[in-house]
């Protein structure tokens, strides 16, 4: 309804202003009490569009509520961004400590790999050699010393073969 009301109220301002305006510049006649009235009733409908549109918007509203609101919204804003900051952070920190972790495992990893490298020698290996001289080596050391085999197998430095007896002897799953 409120839509309806606007635009038959634009619809007559429109006409108003239109027949006014045409009717100032000649381009038809309008008597002169008529015109009169034509050229008030359009400054009556502009000044109540005026003042109606003042009303709704608050144009002179205080500067300071606007700011007072605008802030609050801004410290929210960055509340939840050293927030945000603070998570990334940690997150940074833990990625830190498993690269690092990473980084120690790999060293370990290739210590490892090449005291096994050391004891293959350029020529083909018995395994048998390798599992005598790991007798006194703890679980998690045989178990580095199995991944590298596997790898050295891979690699086609170490028959297959061999590494099943390993897997046996240690009791370790080789996939």
């Amino acid at each position: 309804m409120k839509r309806q009301l606007f635009y038959s109220l634009l619809s007559v301002y429109i006409a108003t202003a239109v027949i006014t305006l045409l009717g100032v510049i000649g381009v038809f006649s309008v008597s002169g009490g008529i015109l009169g009235t034509l050229v008030t009733a359009l400054l009556v409908q502009t000044a109540g569009a005026v003042i109606a549109l003042s009303r709704s918007v608050d144009v002179f509203g205080d500067d300071e509520q606007v700011l007072a609101a605008t802030n609050a919204g801004l410290e929210r804003e960055l509340r939840q961004l050293r927030g945000e900051q603070e998570e990334l952070l940690e997150e940074c920190k833990q990625a830190k400590a498993e690269r690092d972790e990473l980084g120690a495992a790999l060293s370990e990893y290739d210590c490892a790999r090449n005291e096994v490298l050391a004891l293959v020698g350029p020529g083909p290996v018995n395994i048998d050699t390798i599992c005598s001289k790991l007798q006194s080596a703890s679980a998690r050391d045989k178990e580095i010393v199995l991944q590298v085999i596997g790898r050295l197998v891979e690699e086609g430095k170490i028959e297959a073969d061999d590494r099943s007896s390993i897997a046996r002897e240690y009791r370790l799953k080789v996939s």
